[in-house]
């Protein structure tokens, strides 16, 4: 890991001088992005099979991470939200749209999980479909600390995610997914994020996102 942030350091400066002093050219931009997807998939399993939106957000954190670098203004949190975003978004989609989906077009009863405060926007996804389109960071986190719930609601989405071999990120994932969440959370408001504490959610996000591109559900 430390090897590739190095990396990413030594192949975008070179870039760095004409992006600050001059607008660069569609050729700098490509292979800007070139070079950021090499060092990416050395870290990130099946890179390119994610979703061009989502690979996005990875990429501009990743580009904007030696930019800092070079800055008298040593705050990372931008790139802490860059990709917390993606993996925000990845959660989703591995282990909560195709739910969502089916459930709406299901005969299933969550009527008694409606008025439940704590998991009230993963009810309204469930009652509107796709007109929330996310869940956020603590929406997801709750929903996987109350996974063993005995209502009927979470009753059905364990076996969902149980039968698409997701259940790690309940049983193992919970501590790093908070833990990205607090990070997430203090960049978007009011505090600093300094380079250890970047690396150190890189490093938790890549490792979510290799797990759940290695499980049959994803």
């Amino acid at each position: 890991m430390s090897d590739n942030i190095t990396n990413i350091n030594t192949i975008l400066s070179i870039f760095v001088e004409e992006i600050v002093n001059s607008k660069p050219t569609f050729n700098v931009k490509n292979e800007i992005k070139l070079e950021i997807d090499k060092i990416i998939e050395m870290e990130i399993d099946k890179f390119s099979f994610i979703q061009d939106d989502i690979k996005d957000f990875i990429r501009v954190g990743e580009y904007i991470f030696p930019l800092l670098n070079k800055s008298p203004f040593l705050d990372y949190s931008s790139c802490v939200i860059q990709h917390s975003k993606a993996l925000e978004n990845i959660l989703f989609e591995s282990a909560f749209s195709t739910f969502i989906h089916d459930y709406i077009y299901s005969d299933r009863d969550a009527s008694e999980d409606i008025n439940d405060r704590a998991l009230e926007k993963f009810c309204k996804q469930i009652k509107k479909g796709y007109k929330i389109k996310i869940l956020s960071f603590g929406e997801i986190i709750n929903v996987f600390k109350n996974v063993n719930s005995q209502k009927k609601l979470l009753q059905n989405y364990k076996i969902h995610i149980d039968k698409n071999n997701l259940s790690i990120i309940y049983e193992e994932l919970i501590d790093d997914l908070e833990y990205i969440r607090d990070c997430r959370n203090k960049a978007s408001h009011n505090e600093k994020i300094d380079r250890y504490e970047f690396i150190e959610v890189r490093k938790k996000i890549f490792n979510i996102i290799n797990i759940l591109n290695s499980r049959e559900g994803f």
